[in-house]
């Protein structure tokens, strides 16, 4: 892991699934996209990331707090989300954490 990236488990992130990157950029496509995944197939939300590189925010969903980078997961995927757009110089940092 990247001394840069903190990732926070809250269970288990599940290995050798399928893994799909939401992050917001000029085209929301794949954010919308992973939060239909999400909201169809109801994961539990595994982790979330913090780091140095993002901005430093906090996402509301019906009254409680979010980080904007988080990991949802479940024994036939993960999907990886981010409300706020991740800089392009970080990009790869925090992909390969």
């Amino acid at each position: 892991m990247s001394e840069l990236v903190k990732i926070v488990e809250k269970k288990q992130i599940p290995s050798e699934v399928i893994m799909f990157c939401g992050l917001r950029d000029v085209c929301p496509a794949s954010l919308i996209a992973d939060s239909y995944l999400i909201f169809e197939h109801n994961p539990e939300e595994t982790a979330h990331m913090g780091s140095s590189l993002l901005l430093s925010i906090v996402v509301l969903h019906e009254g409680f707090s979010h980080a904007p980078l988080r990991v949802y997961g479940n024994k036939k995927f993960i999907a990886v989300i981010s409300e706020l757009a991740v800089p392009a110089s970080a990009l790869h940092t925090v992909m390969h954490a």
